[in-house]
């Protein structure tokens, strides 16, 4: 049965908001409502124990009158509370109004079984309210409403007064649609914000375990969540084509990966969404680096394969040649020597400089242990890294196309310096 004052015949759609529309909810006669009560409250006189009939006009003025149909109308009053409704033995039963004296506005208006909420009621405390069943004074129902006074609005399951069960909550532009567990999101659930929609696994209100986030940028995200945001294995799909397949932490790539735009592809490793460690770095024409990677420069020891019979081997320093190296052409060692900035400062000859190129693997290893990651004969491990489960950040994922541009000196331009 609906509440005869505030509600008319109808229910809430399952659509995926939550419509106001929808809603058959009196608001005027609640607001008048209000202002009768408060006006009783400030102007009632002695409070009595004692039953008595309550004045037929102000029945009316409250909008109370057809409580006559159900039997005797009484007020009790007490210092914490005034009723007037219907008893059972002096208990409040059957249909009434509770009002309860204090600064904070609050009443409930519906049925009462032996002095409790008990059957379909209104309940009013301080701005917000709730529709629906009651039991033992508190809400459940499986299709009851909540009103809060910032116009967040949930309308669903409530067990022992508490969300849970199946439920849609909705706060401006942000709708939930899922399960329920005390109070809060968990199991499977859709939510969507100003930023993106998401559908997945939930727990303790958070996105976590697996599901698919959309990004209103054409963005798009699969795979694994921890705490909201992305952790583990994952695949991030960039609205401009670019694609990174592999484990994340905090929201950012981390671990070993491999990201694709085009022609030009990545694979190694990651730390905090940059290249960091051993990977290779491929271009179209058949042009690739093979190496050390720090902060995403090529830094440390490394080779640049300009096709299939040239090449440099060497130390690099902030995506330059720098330190150390040598080039072959068709086979052939053409060149070695000291490099600085991509251009050799220092030719020196071929026994000089095979003994100088011997520590070059101990400052790869070098440049690698700045950033946490295996030293270059660590590379086979890589398939098997498996970071820690940390909270992410997934903000840090978008436009991240600047991260995924290898920062390096136009290839012909190298080749130039080095021949």
């Amino acid at each position: 049965m609906h509440l005869k004052l505030f509600l008319a015949q109808g229910t809430v759609e399952a659509t995926d908001t939550i419509d106001s529309g929808h809603v058959l909810f009196d608001r005027v006669l609640l607001s008048r409502k209000k202002e009768v009560i408060e006006e009783f409250l400030r102007g009632e006189e002695e409070a009595s124990d004692a039953l008595i009939n309550y004045p037929n006009d102000f029945l009316q003025k409250l909008a109370l009158s057809q409580l006559k149909e159900f039997g005797k109308l009484v007020l009790y009053r007490s210092v914490a509370t005034v009723y007037l409704g219907e008893v059972c033995n002096e208990l409040y039963h059957g249909y009434g109004l509770l009002l309860y004296r204090g600064e904070q506005m609050r009443f409930y208006e519906g049925y009462f079984q032996n002095n409790c909420k008990y059957g379909y009621g209104l309940e009013y405390i301080g701005g917000d309210i709730y529709v629906g069943k009651f039991v033992n004074n508190k809400p459940e129902d499986s299709n009851g409403l909540f009103f809060w006074a910032n116009q967040d609005v949930y309308h669903g399951c409530f067990v022992n007064g508490m969300k849970h069960g199946q439920g849609k909550w909705q706060s401006g532009d942000e709708f939930y649609s899922g399960s329920w567990k005390y109070n809060k999101p968990e199991g499977e659930g859709f939510i969507r914000s100003a930023l993106s929609e998401y559908k997945g696994d939930i727990k303790n209100g958070y996105k976590h375990g697996k599901g698919i986030e959309l990004f209103n940028n054409g963005d798009r995200y699969e795979g694994h969540y921890s705490n909201g945001k992305p952790e583990g294995n994952g695949a991030y799909f960039w609205s401009n084509g670019s694609v990174y397949r592999g484990e994340f932490k905090n929201g950012l790539r981390f671990g070993y990966g491999v990201w694709q735009f085009g022609t030009e592809k990545y694979e190694g490793t990651y730390i905090n969404d940059k290249r960091n460690g051993e990977g290779k770095y491929t271009w179209g024409g058949g042009s690739y680096y093979v190496g050390s990677f720090v902060e995403d420069l090529r830094h440390g020891f490394g080779e640049m394969h300009w096709d299939t019979e040239s090449f440099y081997k060497g130390e690099w320093f902030e995506g330059s040649q720098n330190g150390e190296g040598e080039v072959w052409e068709g086979g052939k060692m053409v060149e070695k020597g000291y490099y600085e900035n991509g251009k050799i400062k220092i030719p020196v000859t071929k026994e000089e400089g095979e003994r100088r190129l011997l520590p070059l693997h101990t400052l790869n290893k070098k440049a690698i242990s700045q950033v946490g990651q295996q030293s270059h004969s660590d590379r086979k491990r890589f398939n098997s890294f498996q970071p820690n489960k940390e909270s992410v950040k997934l903000e840090k994922l978008k436009g991240q196309r600047t991260t995924n541009q290898l920062n390096r000196p136009a290839l012909n331009e190298k080749r130039e310096h080095i021949k």
